[in-house]
């Protein structure tokens, strides 16, 4: 069934009416339900013009609303580096679902332009998928398709990255996704009902057009900064974040995993980590902050929210719907 941005559509489970204002994939959509955005498969949508007419008593129809134009003129977006996205695909049966596959893109959350060279090669060495070009700044690129067998045979992702005008490539180790490691990020997907996981590529930008930096500076800086600490279950010592304050991404799934400790002390430990960048931001006189805290069972978001309406310098904090985190992210808005 074919569905366009703002057709009308009916739950099918529910009965629930709404509007359709973006697709996320390609078997998701974002419904409006009285001005909550929410994600749904798009095999549990219908239109319901049938449910209208067969009605005796048809509800009334939602009014369509206009999209606003898209400014000429964009507003400034948060750096946070450069992702691989990993979207699953499923084979759905009468009896369960499961994955059979990813579709990759390549994303680009910076200010600057970059030449990519892509590869992945099988556990044989022979080139499964292999591309090259330019991604602009705030871009997205479909790379391919990958099946979940070929994940499993040790598939190895190999990339390289250079800023526009500089000549200095920098090229990570290959990147190697193993089968525990899947299992666990398809697990946190369907915890926190999120549509797809990402693989950060590099976690700082140096920017190449800065006086003060040197193409040597730039390599040094470079290679010190790509890692792949984006990913989940990952061995930092701190949750994950990006180079600036703007951003502060709560999860933390190492400490289950490797400490043992309670969920209590977890959750103390995410609040006191997240007291700190709030200090550094309102020391730094930010104007704003993301602060990442997923979806769950609600518990790190309420007392995220609590701990905000604590802080006499925070003007404003907004839980809503975003693109990328869902409902699973905060914007908070500081008095400058």
């Amino acid at each position: 069934m074919k569905f366009s941005i703002g057709d009308p559509v009916r739950l099918k489970q529910s009965g629930e009416e709404g509007i359709i204002v973006d697709f996320l994939g390609l078997t998701m959509a974002a419904v409006s339900l009285q001005g909550v955005s929410i994600p749904v498969h798009l095999d549990e949508l219908e239109h319901p013009y049938f449910h209208w007419f067969t009605n005796k008593k048809p509800a009334p129809r939602p009014k369509h609303t206009i999209l606003p134009e898209i400014p000429e003129t964009r507003a400034q977006r948060l750096e946070s580096g450069i992702y691989l996205s990993f979207f699953p695909e499923y084979q759905h049966d009468p009896d369960d679902s499961f994955v059979t596959g990813f579709r990759i893109d390549l994303l680009n959350e910076t200010t600057g332009d970059y030449q990519f060279q892509y590869q992945v090669r099988a556990a044989d060495k022979t080139s499964i998928f292999n591309h090259s070009g330019l991604i602009h700044s705030f871009g997205k690129i479909y790379l391919h398709r990958i099946s979940l067998e070929d994940l499993n045979a040790q598939a190895r992702f190999h990339w390289s990255l250079a800023e526009k005008g500089c000549e200095d490539t920098i090229q990570a180790a290959p990147l190697l996704i193993r089968p525990a490691q899947l299992v666990k990020w398809l697990e946190a997907l369907r915890e926190n009902k999120e549509p797809m996981f990402f693989i950060r590529l590099s976690d700082e930008i140096i920017q190449a057009n800065s006086a003060a930096s040197t193409p040597e500076k730039l390599k040094e800086a470079w290679a010190s900064s790509i890692s792949l600490r984006g990913r989940p279950g990952s061995s930092n010592q701190e949750p994950n974040t990006t180079a600036t304050e703007h951003i502060v991404d709560l999860h933390w799934d190492k400490l289950t995993l490797n400490t043992g400790q309670e969920a209590v002390a977890i959750l103390e430990q995410q609040l006191h980590y997240l007291e700190r960048r709030l200090g550094a931001a309102l020391a730094a006189n930010l104007p704003d902050m993301l602060i990442i805290h997923g979806i769950g069972e609600g518990t790190l978001k309420a007392r995220v929210h609590e701990l905000l309406a604590s802080y006499p310098s925070v003007s404003e904090f907004r839980n809503e719907w975003m693109p990328r985190y869902g409902m699973g992210a905060t914007r908070v808005w500081f008095k400058v």
